[in-house]
């Protein structure tokens, strides 16, 4: 029966398929059999032209047909890739019938697009999220560390910015839970989930590496939610949230004002140990433009496992080319690293685990251009050092270091552009008729992040807050190695999978 469906298949479109041009590839291929220096495209793939004559007509319908069946092979020499017209990860029915749709005209492309081409490699660092069913969160890490750390005003610093990755992906998630249809949709896909059930396991496999307390180790995530209580919410948003992601709900008088925003600053005070202080805001013209906020908080503490011994004052060499004097510190210590061209990395342990990851780039080279290789920074978080472990002598200015970060833009630059223009349906959390609002839309994306970095160990803090308002006029958009961290350095903090929860930028280690 398969074998008459495919052959049916490629009658149905003998009559009117007609030669289409070639659709090209640098990629790199495979050749299904040992090439006999039949192809004559020196290792460029041309997608759908599976028999190497220059065009993709029928026969290469048919071949593919016969490979489906297992009653023909690709011919000799040739890229098995060519037939993989989908450009993923299986040559199956789906690319027969693209192909075949492609040959009817009713579509003008088959293979990689000129904008898959430039997507950067990011196998390695998903590998790293897979031990705890978090591909997805090392993928959105890539996607947006280095623009926000980068390209993104910090409100606080300009010279070392600093960003939780983790407490931003868990606030956009939680977002994606109030969402329905294609706002979902957009929001699942900028955390680089499958669906809301891939985001939901994404999500269970992150509060579980930073829920973690023992010994000397600590780190937590906290979530919640602030509803404006004058309108009514539909219960199973809230049960998912407090199900899925721990979150507590809490209904407060928002024309209240000043006693609702100290009671949300405090929250958060106490659920960053006491490191962050914010001023929260309600819409002071029109307290009922708002409608929820949602809040992930994260703190985080640890000891070296090997103390640093020897603290002094050294140069430090910033970005601006000026020399400052700060307090380094020095330490004896086996290290995992690995020098590659144009930098070398060091992952320095902690007692419980986790670790912190430095990045330090070679005479010459700007560590900002380092990271924001999508290539280069998938690598770092993905290379494993763990088969090639040396003696390090560390050296390394101390640095207390302070972020805020406004995060609609780089939001809408992930795709989530719905819950941001006013068409966006957030009625999984407020039915818009019931409430007699005219619709959501996501008003901000706030994270603050603090982290220091000493003699006895590390310890940060971060809360992102998503706040939801109506769309109304009111509305507000071997041998030892000597590693000295002495001109500006990259670094994060990692799991015991690796797996980050920290990231930032030492340009000039006296600024806060």
């Amino acid at each position: 029966m398969r074998k008459n469906r495919i052959m049916a298949a490629v009658s149905a479109v003998v009559m009117a398929a007609a030669c289409i041009g070639t659709v090209w590839s640098d990629r790199t291929f495979t050749s299904a059999e040992e090439s006999t220096g039949r192809n004559p495209y020196k290792g460029r793939v041309v997608y759908g032209d599976i028999d190497m004559d220059g065009v993709v007509t029928l026969t290469d319908l048919t071949y593919l047909s016969l490979y489906l069946l297992g009653d023909g092979k690709i011919p000799a020499g040739a890229p098995l890739e060519a037939a993989n017209v989908l450009y993923d990860d299986a040559i199956d029915l789906l690319d027969l019938a693209t192909l075949k749709q492609f040959l009817a005209k009713r579509i003008t492309e088959i293979g990689v697009t000129e904008k898959e081409a430039d997507k950067p490699d990011v196998t390695s660092a998903k590998a790293i999220g897979e031990k705890i069913g978090a591909a997805g969160y090392m993928e959105f890490i890539c996607n947006t560390t280095a623009d926000i750390l980068l390209n993104t005003e910090d409100k606080n610093s300009v010279n070392n910015p600093v960003y939780s990755p983790a407490s931003l992906y868990t606030a956009l998630s939680m977002t994606a839970e109030c969402a329905k249809g294609n706002t979902r949709d957009e929001i699942v896909k900028a955390l680089c989930a499958a669906d809301i059930d891939d985001l939901r396991t994404q999500n269970r496999g992150v509060y579980r590496a930073f829920n973690v307390e023992y010994n000397s180790l600590y780190c937590r995530s906290t979530n919640s939610v602030w509803l404006n209580d004058m309108y009514n919410y539909e219960q199973s948003a809230l049960d998912e949230l407090s199900s899925r992601y721990h979150a507590k709900s809490f209904k407060k008088d928002f024309f209240a004002r000043e006693k609702t925003e100290a009671e949300i600053s405090d929250w958060i005070y106490e659920n960053t140990d006491h490191k962050i202080k914010p001023v929260i805001k309600i819409n002071e013209a029109d307290p009922a433009h708002d409608i929820a906020k949602i809040i992930n908080s994260i703190v985080f503490k640890d000891a070296w496992k090997e103390a640093f011994d020897n603290v002094h004052d050294s140069t430090f060499h910033t970005a601006d080319g000026k020399d400052v004097t700060c307090s380094f510190m020095r330490c004896k210590d086996h290290c995992e690293t690995a020098s590659v061209d144009g930098y070398t990395l060091c992952r320095k342990a902690l007692k419980e685990g986790f670790k912190m990851n430095f990045v330090l780039p070679d005479e010459g080279v700007d560590i900002k251009d380092i990271i924001s290789d999508k290539n280069s920074f998938a690598e770092i978080l993905g290379m494993n050092t763990s088969d090639y472990s040396r003696d390090v002598e560390l050296i390394m200015p101390e640095f207390d270091v302070a972020s805020r970060f406004e995060l609609e833009e780089e939001a809408k630059n992930l795709g989530i552009e719905e819950a941001f223009d006013g068409t966006g349906d957030f009625e999984n959390l407020v039915n818009y008729k019931e409430n007699g609002i005219p619709g959501a839309v996501i008003d901000s994306v706030v994270q603050e992040t603090v982290l220091k970095v000493d003699k006895d160990g590390c310890e940060g803090a971060a809360y992102t807050l998503v706040e939801i308002g109506t769309t109304s006029p009111t509305a507000v958009p071997g041998q030892r190695l000597t590693l000295k961290l002495d001109r500006p350095f990259f670094y994060f903090i990692t799991d015991n999978n690796n797996i980050p929860v920290f990231t930032g930028i030492i340009d000039n280690p006296l600024k806060k």
